[in-house]
C-alpha cells in the first residue's frame, strides 16, 4: 500500500468516529444549565422592551440543537459537507428588534458550538466571564437609572404658570427635575419632565399634591428602566 493510500485510509478513519453517549449527555446537561442561566439573566437584566420571557425560552432549544448538530457533524466528514449544503438553502427571516437580542442568540449558539466540540472548560470559563461582566454592567446601570421617571402632564384648561407650579411641587419631593418637552396648543398644554424620586412615598406625595391642587389635570409616571420587567 502506497503512502497516499495510507494517508487516505487514516483520514477516512478519523473522519468518521463514534460519539460517546456519556460525554454527549454531560454536554447536554451543561448546555441546559447554561441556557437556563442565560435566560434568567436576559429576563431580569436586559433593557430590551419586548416580550423577554417568550424570547428567552428559545435559548434552551438553540443551545441544545446546536450542540446536537456539532456533535453529529464532527464525527463524519460526509455529514459536515451535507450540513454546509443544507444551510446554504435555509433562510432565517425572524425580525430582530434590538441588537442585544442578536448577541444573546450568538451566545446561545456559542454554548452549543463549544460543548459540541467537547471544549467544556473553555466554554464554561467564557460563559461565566461574559455573564459576570454583563450582570455587573447591567446592575450598575439599573441602580443608577431605576429611580428616573418621566412625568407627563396634560391639561385642556389654560392654567397660569402651570410649569412653575408643577416644577415647585415636584422639586419639593425629588432630587432632580428636568424639563424634557413642552407642547402648547390652543386648548392643550402638555409637559414632559424627567424626575428622580428616591422613595415610593415621595412619588405618592407628588400624586396627592397634584390631585389636590389640579383635580382636572391628567398626568402619568413612567419608569423606563422597569418597563415590562
Amino acid at each position: 500500500m502506497t503512502n497516499s493510500e495510507n494517508t487516505l485510509s487514516t483520514f477516512a478513519a478519523s473522519a468518521s468516529s463514534i460519539i460517546d453517549p456519556r460525554e454527549f449527555f454531560l454536554n447536554l446537561c451543561l448546555a441546559t444549565i447554561m441556557s437556563l442561566i442565560l435566560a434568567m439573566v436576559y429576563r431580569r437584566l436586559s433593557p430590551v422592551i419586548a416580550d423577554r420571557s417568550g424570547f428567552a425560552r428559545n435559548f434552551f432549544m438553540l443551545a441544545t440543537v446546536t450542540l446536537m448538530i456539532i456533535s453529529v457533524v464532527k464525527s463524519s466528514l460526509a455529514l459536515s459537507l451535507g450540513l454546509v449544503g443544507a444551510l446554504s438553502i435555509i433562510r432565517f427571516r425572524s425580525a430582530i428588534k434590538d441588537p442585544e437580542e442578536l448577541t444573546f442568540i450568538f451566545l446561545s449558539m456559542a454554548i452549543g458550538l463549544g460543548l459540541g466540540a467537547n471544549q467544556r472548560l473553555i466554554t464554561c470559563i467564557g460563559f461565566l466571564f461574559i455573564i459576570g461582566v454583563y450582570s455587573i454592567r447591567a446592575l450598575t446601570k439599573v441602580s443608577s437609572d431605576r429611580q428616573i421617571y418621566h412625568l407627563v402632564i396634560s391639561s385642556n384648561e389654560k392654567i397660569e404658570d402651570l410649569l412653575d407650579q408643577i416644577v415647585e411641587i415636584v422639586s419639593n419631593n425629588s432630587s432632580l427635575v428636568k424639563l424634557k418637552r413642552m407642547d402648547q396648543q390652543k386648548d392643550l398644554v402638555e409637559l414632559t419632565l424627567s424626575v428622580q424620586i428616591d422613595t415610593y412615598d415621595k412619588l405618592k406625595k407628588i400624586q396627592t399634591e397634584i390631585n389636590s391642587k389640579y383635580p382636572n389635570l391628567n398626568f402619568s409616571f413612567m419608569d423606563l428602566a422597569g418597563l415590562l420587567r
